[in-house]
């Protein structure tokens, strides 16, 4: 029996004969003459609400395409179909640009790829232990990160773009039908060891060996001693990429999150900090942010940078 995702399509299946309508039947009734002198009552209407006219489509529907900071993305590692040499700090890097990522998970049987779990991990992406056996199989991968996709492409907020690293072919019908429900196919693999049908498929494939990381030297902060540097120029080129889609509201909880997927080894006790907070609080006294406090939750939301 093949999956779902490789069932043929509305338009592949054979047209079905309609159903022939019964003709009307003759009403048998004769129109009785009217009563001379005597008026009959109009009819009345049945109880009951007026449709009324069709509702048009909102201009921010689903139908209108987003900005790229507003759309949703799920990621997929496919550890069967991808080789170990993909780096996923700058995949990740890559995709963060094309909006905001709501789910990233790594599927596979986690006791034969027991090498890259710590990288896996260190990437923040949730593990899905598929173990292989004879009752599960050898596609048992496969189908577990199809039905996730599928879930997630028609979710109450369903996601735009779909992030596959992967190599397998046989993903590419799932690409298709994504791709039928309105979503954007982004692929990822190691050049050579990806199927050209997959490349194809995809709306644009990205090849992990040709991502080269950006050599960039950190902001320096005038007035701040040296040793408090590494740490406040983080804090700044992070505030600044959140910026855009923020809307002047940048949660601590937001900002540590994003710090963490920048620089996975990020701990603040190692740069003499005893929480986050005491981070954020030391950095506004140096006026480097600015910071409000929420009155309800009682945490702190970064406002601004002060320094522009």
């Amino acid at each position: 029996m093949n999956p779902w995702w490789l069932k043929p399509s509305a338009e592949e299946e054979p047209a079905k004969d309609p159903k022939p309508q019964k003709p009307a039947r003759k009403s048998e009734d004769k129109q009785q003459p009217e009563p001379q002198g005597q008026k009959t009552e109009p009819t009345q209407r049945r109880s009951g609400r007026s449709r009324g006219p069709k509702r048009r489509r909102s201009p921010t529907g689903r139908s209108t395409p987003k900005a790229a900071a507003g759309r949703r993305i799920a990621v997929f590692y496919d550890a069967e179909g991808t080789d170990p040499g993909a780096d996923l700090d700058l995949i990740l890097r890559r995709v963060a640009e094309k909006g905001r990522v709501i789910a990233k998970r790594a599927y596979g049987d986690w006791r034969v790829h027991e090498d890259r779990e710590k990288s896996i991990r260190a990437a923040d992406l949730e593990i899905v232990d598929v173990p292989k056996g004879q009752a599960s199989g050898q596609g048992s991968v496969g189908i577990k990160l199809a039905v996730d996709a599928a879930e997630l492409g028609v979710a109450k907020q369903p996601c735009e773009v779909f992030v596959l690293i992967s190599g397998n072919g046989d993903f590419s019908p799932l690409v298709s039908k994504l791709q039928e429900a309105g979503a954007e196919v982004i692929g990822v693999g190691v050049r050579g060891t990806v199927s050209a049908d997959l490349v194809d498929r995809c709306d644009e494939y990205l090849y992990s060996d040709d991502l080269v990381q950006p050599v960039t030297a950190p902001p320096v902060i005038e007035g701040i001693d040296e040793a408090k540097q590494p740490a406040f120029a983080l804090l700044v080129e992070t505030i600044e990429s959140l910026e855009a889609a923020s809307e002047g509201i940048i949660w601590g909880s937001t900002l540590k999150r994003e710090i963490r997927r920048r620089q996975p080894g990020f701990d603040e006790t190692s740069l003499g900090y005893a929480t986050f907070t005491d981070l954020l609080e030391d950095a506004e006294r140096h006026e480097v942010i600015q910071l409000e406090r929420d009155d309800r939750s009682g945490g702190y939301y970064a406002a601004s940078l002060a320094r522009k």
